[in-house]
């Protein structure tokens, strides 16, 4: 028969304690790694890798901030720099949604290529009463429907973009872009003043002296690459019949603004086939070039060659009389 002693009890005692402790400690475990499977699958875990601290931005920008930049959405000023608008909706305050767009910028428009560059970048949050008016005056001010908007979503040079995957695929063509624009060429797009049908080439006059060719390309475009130095090392005048004509070089980048109606205008005037619609191309007067190769080997060829019709003059004048090549 076993005799309870005092000693005996004691032991008894410390290891029910043990047990008690091991049992909280494994519930509380367990409890721990549930939360954490919750949090994750909610998406407000923190994920630090690959992100980099928050860029020249302003977690919230007033209305009333925007106005320099909406009166240049009305087309009455430049801006002095470019501007990104990052919106995006946090109502959790365990939730970082920035993460993911800082990523982004770290990976696809690190510090050393955005910084040659004069920029600001916004973080706009549309949960909160500034940031939704914000989205609301900058998206009115370009004649957007927010019905068919969603965010996150990145307005840069004038261009909208939804979804994260989608702005990390185009965030740094659209800088690049609309660095151009406004650096280069002195233009700032907006939608709601763009123009269409009759006049989608009124900027784009033709000299009936001069020989003239459009070159559409992409900033971000290896191909493009290759086509630039051609186009680049053309003549200023091409001498044709022992006459020295000058060559006017129109360049048109297709991710500017709405370009891309024009080059699909010009697909269509000079009835390109599926396989040649790309770029590097170059409309001439009375025929295309598609590809770098072609462009490399045929232009000057092309460029000396008069045309039987002058399609150049009738899509951008509705002529055919205009002199060119």
């Amino acid at each position: 028969m076993y005799t309870l002693t005092i000693k005996n009890v004691l032991y008894l005692f410390s290891f029910g304690v043990i047990l008690t402790f091991m049992e909280k400690v494994k519930t509380a475990s367990l409890a721990l790694g549930y939360a954490i499977l919750v949090l994750s699958a909610a998406g407000c875990g923190k994920n630090t890798a690959n992100t980099e601290s928050p860029p020249a931005a302003i977690t919230v920008l007033s209305a009333a901030e925007t106005d320099p930049y909406s009166v240049s959405l009305e087309g009455k000023t430049l801006p002095d720099k470019v501007e990104l608008f990052y919106f995006y909706e946090q109502s959790c305050e365990v939730c970082d949604e920035l993460d993911e767009f800082y990523r982004i910028l770290s990976e696809h428009l690190p510090h050393e290529l955005r910084d040659q560059t004069p920029h600001l970048i916004y973080t706009i949050n549309t949960f909160s009463i500034e940031g939704r008016k914000t989205y609301e005056k900058l998206t009115g001010a370009m004649g957007l429907d927010r019905s068919l908007l969603q965010v996150p979503l990145l307005v840069a040079g004038g261009r909208i973009f939804q979804g994260n995957e989608t702005i990390a695929n185009n965030i740094r063509e659209a800088f690049l872009t609309a660095a151009e624009d406004l650096f280069v060429n002195q233009e700032f797009y907006n939608p709601a003043l763009k123009k269409s049908g009759p006049r989608l080439f009124e900027d784009y006059p033709l000299n009936p002296s001069h020989i003239t060719l459009v070159y559409f390309y992409r900033i971000v475009c290896p191909y493009c690459e290759e086509a630039n130095p051609v186009i680049n090392s053309l003549p200023q005048t091409l001498t044709l019949d022992g006459r020295q004509i000058p060559l006017d070089i129109i360049r048109i980048n297709t991710r500017s603004g709405n370009n891309n109606e024009r080059v699909m205008a010009f697909f269509d005037h000079y009835q390109v086939p599926n396989e040649d619609r790309k770029v590097p191309i170059v409309f001439l007067a009375g025929t295309y070039l598609s590809g770098p190769e072609a462009i490399g080997a045929e232009l000057l060829t092309r460029l000396s060659t008069p045309p039987r019709i002058n399609k150049l003059a009738e899509l951008l004048q509705g002529s055919s009389s205009i002199n060119g090549r």
